[in-house]
């Protein structure tokens, strides 16, 4: 990440740093823009501007980055994400 970021742990596969950044998230309910929270190789938090579904597929893309993502839990504005693949 950058200077800016700091470590969360929790219990997840992977360390995540927190960040707060744009990006956008495609779900069946459509295009969304979403604040990350915070992101890691296998998934990350996002926040919406309203409210997300869960248990569905979705693209992330951020900048050149693209992954396809499970939307695993939803509450409100906020989701968290599972990549499919790692980021590198």
């Amino acid at each position: 990440m950058n200077a800016m970021t700091k470590p969360v742990r929790g219990e997840r596969a992977a360390a995540r740093d927190r960040v707060l950044l744009g990006a956008t998230l495609v779900s069946p309910a459509g295009s969304h823009r979403v604040r990350v929270r915070d992101f890691s190789a296998t998934g990350c938090q996002v926040v919406a501007d309203e409210a997300l579904p869960s248990g569905v597929d979705a693209l992330f893309s951020r900048g050149d980055l693209f992954v396809a993502a499970r939307i695993v839990w939803s509450e409100g504005k906020e989701a968290g994400l599972q990549f499919y693949r790692e980021v590198e």
